[in-house]
């Protein structure tokens, strides 16, 4: 294996809207293809402040 190959085995992804994952996954496919890697996509909350937010995910979801 080359390093390259090596390095996108498996790519972690994240993203923080559904604008974000298609920009994100556009720029990263055709990487991961040629390398013949996969990628893992974690979904992640912005959160100013640095501090951990003590509310569930339910309670932080934004309603239409």
């Amino acid at each position: 294996m080359t390093a390259t190959r090596d390095l996108f085995e498996t790519v972690v992804l994240p993203v923080a809207s559904a604008e974000d994952a298609r920009t994100t996954c556009a720029g990263a496919a055709a990487q991961l293809r040629r390398a013949g890697g996969r990628a893992v996509v974690v979904h992640v909350i912005e959160k100013a402040g640095g501090a951990p937010d003590k509310a569930s995910v339910e309670q932080r979801e934004e309603k239409p």
